[in-house]
């Protein structure tokens, strides 16, 4: 045999050294062939038209590229590009064959179009926090002006990000107006007569400004009697179900997600300020910009003196944060060394919580570091403990410098609320990696340069609380207040005779005998109403009673007559607020009344309206849906059709995309 290999030994080399070279070339075209959905790369077929992994994939991208350019992925629906990058194939698909599509330029032009649209919205919801019903035009250009120039910068980077050019993208922005051209077309198709929309415009805008106070239901807890254990459990059994400050009555034991934290802040401004500037350093600097020592007219030696000992500090400053950051990242890795991976979190043993890294230990550690490499004397980082209550978002919102912190991903500044509320034993597996006893590796930042690491000490998901005696207190307080509201029902009508009689001011004041709740001195407040909403500070005032029992006083009253000139009776009512728990008396000073000029800038709006609620394109009715988009053009998924074959030969039944 020996002798035959060495006889041989050239033609196995050759052929040995071919057999591998096609094997490796072999190799790359099954992979190419693949690729392109040829052998293997199916990924679904419309009305029998084959989506191979290629096709998709660069159809996909341009759904991926507009949410780049958007900022937010989570904005695609709301600007027409559909919930998912299939229903984004199928919408393109349908406008290209419907020639709703233009070319690159019709792109090119439509980003404009786009920033303006994103503009309106950000700048209504900004107003409507304001309480206004319009918002102010100089607001949307300011708006559309930062939009456009963040979508024009972006858009090399995005192109890289996404493999695409920045022709591509824009052909992209043309499928997306071509596919809003078709949705349009369908909503246009209805027609309404002039009365119609006055009327629909007359619902919206016509309105009238209101003086009220709002009589809480604590008012009258002094007669409540206490409940008995039988009353507490069954309102407890009545309530627990509905989440906290939702229902009819507002009253609800379903707590929201929430948490308990810890996070550690690193201070930018008091880290500068414990810099001290190397006066030779300084020196140095003004030597290299003016080697005479002595600046061009005009320039004074101590500005620039002065300009460059900020910009030493501002440096030294970035030097101490980046260590600062270095060291305790390497504690909680040191810490996380011992631990095995879970994926990309890790699995914590029971003795976790005695080993686990506290950021109030690392307060020093960081001190240390800092000074070693720069022989700067730091105040030790603060950190802040929230383990004995919950904290839900709008407590998170509320916490000082942390509150208002976000998480930098590329050109997105995600809020801490999302990130802290992403942790996996609330929303599961996801991109944040955070972890419920595990300190955050990476950390947030505010607007003024502000870092912070947190760590999840414990998270609940929306549920009610652990037991029943946890809120016990609340659920005796809201039994109190049930009755306390019955109460001030009965007295509606005395409460507006004694506002008639000595105005609403009358119904501020506490009783002399109140305590506690009760005993609060009220307010006259203000708020504008219409038929579709209250513009108030208390957002529990808007209601439909609240609503309808002001328009159905101010309807009647001539607009061209000062309001206030009526008699306090024919402009003063009441109603009854059930999710407030509460009387509201109000008294109406002035209309608001539709006029020409409202009606023709609103018009568009009440158009938009009046279609929305006619075709109501919910997932059930709107031929757009990705539901009804795939029952029409028999859309089979490639995994979902072999799984079903599987199945069928199982059973020994045909299967259904057979």
């Amino acid at each position: 045999m020996l002798k035959w290999l060495r006889k041989y030994n050239t033609y196995i080399l050759v052929v040995g050294g071919c057999l591998l070279m096609v094997a490796f070339l072999l190799q790359g075209t099954l992979t190419e062939l693949s690729r392109r959905g040829v052998i293997g790369g199916t990924i679904m077929r419309v009305d029998g038209e084959t989506y191979g992994m290629e096709r998709y994939a660069r159809l996909a991208a341009e759904y991926h590229a507009i949410g780049r350019l958007l900022g937010r992925q989570e904005m695609l629906p709301l600007v027409g590009a559909g919930e998912s990058d299939i229903h984004w194939i199928l919408l393109t698909r349908e406008a290209e064959r419907a020639g709703m599509i233009g070319g690159v330029n019709d792109g090119r032009e439509y980003m404009g179009e786009l920033a303006a649209d994103l503009a309106e919205i950000f700048a209504t919801n900004v107003a409507r926090q304001r309480g206004q019903f319009f918002p102010n035009p100089a607001d949307i250009e300011a708006t559309r002006v930062t939009i456009l120039d963040s979508m024009t910068t972006g858009l090399p980077r995005i192109a890289g990000e996404t493999r695409m050019t920045e022709e591509q993208i824009f052909k992209a922005l043309a499928k997306l107006r071509g596919v809003l051209r078709m949705q349009n077309a369908y909503a246009s198709s209805l027609r309404y007569s002039d009365r119609r929309l006055v009327s629909t415009a007359r619902k919206f805008n016509d309105a009238a400004e209101v003086d009220y106070v709002l009589i809480p239901a604590e008012r009258e807890l002094g007669s409540a009697t206490e409940p008995d254990a039988g009353a507490i459990a069954a309102h407890y059994e009545k309530f627990k179900g509905t989440p906290k400050g939702e229902g009819a009555l507002g009253i609800g034991y379903t707590l929201p997600q929430r948490v308990k934290l810890e996070w550690l802040t690193l201070d930018r401004m008091l880290i500068e300020s414990s810099v001290t500037v190397d006066p030779i350093e300084v020196e140095k600097r003004l030597l290299k910009w003016y080697p005479t020592g002595r600046p061009p007219e005009g320039i004074k030696i101590e500005d620039e003196r002065a300009r460059i000992e900020r910009e030493v500090r501002t440096e030294t400053a970035d030097r101490v944060m980046a260590t600062a950051t270095q060291a305790i990242r390497a504690e909680i890795t040191k810490a996380l060394r011992t631990l095995e991976p879970d994926g990309e979190y890790h699995k914590l043993g029971a003795d976790w919580s005695s080993r686990m890294p506290r950021l109030e230990s690392l307060r020093t550690i960081v001190a240390q570091r800092v000074a070693e490499a720069h022989g700067v004397t730091l105040v030790l980082p603060a950190v802040a403990v929230r383990d004995r209550d919950w904290m839900e978002e709008g407590d998170l919102t509320g916490a000082e410098g942390f509150g208002r912190s976000f998480l930098r991903r590329g050109s997105s500044a995600i809020r801490v609320q999302e990130v802290v509320f992403g942790v996996r034993e609330i929303a599961g597996n996801n991109d944040f990696v955070v972890q419920v006893g595990v300190p955050s590796m990476e950390p947030l930042t505010d607007g003024v340069g502000n870092r912070y690491f947190f760590t999840v000490l414990d998270a609940r998901k929306t549920s009610p609380p652990d037991t029943m005696d946890e809120i016990k207190p609340q659920i005796v307080k809201d039994i109190k207040r049930l009755a306390g509201f019955e109460a001030l029902k009965a007295k509606q009508a005395g409460l507006v005779n004694l506002a008639n009689a000595q105005g609403l001011e009358a119904l501020s004041a506490a009783p002399s005998d109140a305590t506690g709740d009760a005993a609060v001195t009220l307010r006259v407040q203000q708020a504008t109403v219409s038929r579709e909403r209250v513009m108030a500070a208390d957002p529990s005032l808007d209601t439909e009673s609240f609503r309808n029992a002001v328009m159905d006083l101010a309807e009647p009253m001539d607009p061209t007559v000062d309001v206030a000139t009526l008699e306090a009776a024919k402009r003063t009512g009441s109603a009854a607020i059930d999710k407030g728990l509460g009387v509201a008396v109000f008294r109406i000073k002035k209309l608001a009344p539709l006029t020409i000029e409202t009606y023709r800038q609103s018009h568009g709006r009440i158009l938009q309206s009046m279609m929305q609620e006619e075709i109501n394109p919910t997932v059930e009715s709107s031929p757009f849906s990705l539901r009804a988009m795939e029952e029409r053009f028999n859309v089979v998924y490639e995994q979902q059709q072999r799984r079903e074959k599987e199945e069928a030969a199982k059973s020994g039944e045909p299967s259904k995309s057979s």
